[in-house]
């Protein structure tokens, strides 16, 4: 299992689709939640399982959300870097 980090910028990005999903009903925002929860313990324990996206981050796309779930993993740490709308620039884009 490799260790997780999640960049401030990702926070940003949760943070935001979250309260978006809020507005929309409780209940959605949960749902949400619970599918980057999941997508965080699939990228834990499989971190060379996401799809590739350039040579150095991989993605998670979660499964009723058109979002991401973008990292980088080397030396057994994957760093989430964005959870983001495709259509939206990251926070980690942005703060750089």
């Amino acid at each position: 299992m490799a260790k997780l980090i999640i960049h401030s910028g990702a926070d940003d990005d949760f943070l935001e689709s979250y309260l978006y999903y809020t507005q929309q009903g409780r209940d959605l925002a949960e749902r949400f939640n619970e599918q980057v929860k999941a997508a965080l313990d699939k990228i834990a324990a499989r971190p060379m399982g996401g799809t590739v996206y350039n040579d150095t981050y991989r993605f998670h796309s979660l499964k009723n959300y058109p979002h991401l779930v973008l990292y980088e993993y080397a030396n057994d740490v994957a760093t989430v870097i964005a959870i983001y709308h495709p259509s939206r620039e990251p926070n980690y884009w942005r703060n750089r």
